[in-house]
Parts: structure tokens; C-alpha cells; sequence
């Protein structure tokens, strides 16, 4: 053998021997691509498309806090200017997880939280309305914050290594009422 021939097996041993004793380190890490992690038009919603997955699952963690203006409105669908309205809140919260399909998760989550009158009458500060007049959600704002993950592989699921963030905005109004009548209210 050739005093070249022998240094190049010195070298490569020596990186078998280093390979063998420290391992790979980061080098076997799978490269995950997060393709869209965004807000979806889905209120309380998010987008999620990740490709590189191999098996591996992943965690979608979202809570939502939200903002009701709540108010009474008579039968012909107006709100006079002392009818009796109320601002409340409420949070939800969702976490979910997703399995690939041939490495990539494509999917919508959504906080579960439905926008509807009962929300009004409900919780810490329900709004009582007088006779002839119905609660009514005039309008919501909402803030949700999701997080996606690899999943830690426990239920519910939660977050082994944090792949993105973001927080949603989303708002509507319902229930206006007759030319604007309740949402002048707030």
C-alpha cells in the first residue's frame, strides 16, 4: 500500500470512528417545507400546507379570543337608541392533529366557536332584553393565535419543535339592523 493509499484510510476511519462515537448529529434531520401557513378566510381559521413530512405528524395549536357587541332589537329588525346592549367576550381554543399523506398535510383548522345570537344570552355578562325585543350579535372582532408543530405525539397534541406562528384577525357583523339602528349603538 502506498503512503497515500494509507493516509486516505486513516482519514476515512477516522470519520467512520467519529460517525460512530458522535453520530450524525443534524445531518439526518428531515427537511420539512412549510409551503402556506396562513390566515384562511374561514373565520377562525388557518391554512396549513407542509410537504417533507414522511410520517412524521404534525400539531396545530390555535386559541381565539373574541369580542361580541350584543343588543336588543324589536321585531321590524331596529335597535332604538336606549335599547339595552352589552359587550362580552369569550375564548375557544382547538389543537389538532394532522397526519400526512404521502408526506404532506394539507388542511384547514378552525377554532370551533360559532358567531350566533345565543352567544349574547349566554357566559359572565349575558344581555336580558324586554318584552318584544330579542338579543340580537350585532357584530365580533376576534384575535387568534396559532401554532404549528411537529406533534409530540400525546393527546391532545402539543408541540415538540415549533415550525411557524401567526395570529389571525377576524371580525363580521351579523346584525347591523335597520339602516345601521344597532351597530350605531357601539
Amino acid at each position: 500500500m502506498s503512503l497515500e493509499r494509507a493516509k486516505w484510510a486513516a482519514v476515512a476511519a477516522g470519520a467512520v470512528l467519529a460517525f460512530t462515537a458522535f453520530g450524525l448529529g443534524h445531518a439526518h434531520a428531515q427537511a420539512f417545507n412549510v409551503n402556506k401557513f396562513q390566515c384562511s378566510a374561514t373565520p377562525f381559521g388557518v391554512d396549513v400546507d407542509v410537504s417533507g413530512l414522511g410520517h412524521t405528524d404534525l400539531c396545530v395549536i390555535g386559541t381565539a379570543s373574541i369580542n361580541l357587541n350584543c343588543a336588543c332589537a324589536g321585531g321590524g329588525g331596529n335597535c332604538t337608541s336606549d335599547a339595552k346592549k352589552n359587550t362580552t367576550s369569550a375564548t375557544a381554543s382547538t389543537d389538532v392533529e394532522l397526519q400526512p399523506k404521502n408526506g404532506r398535510v394539507v388542511a384547514t383548522v378552525t377554532v370551533p366557536f360559532s358567531t350566533s345570537d345565543s352567544q349574547c344570552t349566554t357566559g359572565d355578562n349575558p344581555l336580558t332584553c324586554p318584552s318584544g325585543q330579542t338579543a340580537k350579535l350585532v357584530e365580533f372582532a376576534a384575535s387568534e393565535e396559532f401554532r404549528l408543530c411537529i406533534s409530540d405525539g400525546k393527546s391532545p397534541c402539543g408541540c415538540a419543535s415549533e415550525l411557524d406562528k401567526i395570529t389571525c384577525n377576524s371580525s363580521g357583523t351579523p346584525f347591523p339592523g335597520k339602516k345601521n339602528s344597532c351597530l350605531n349603538l357601539f
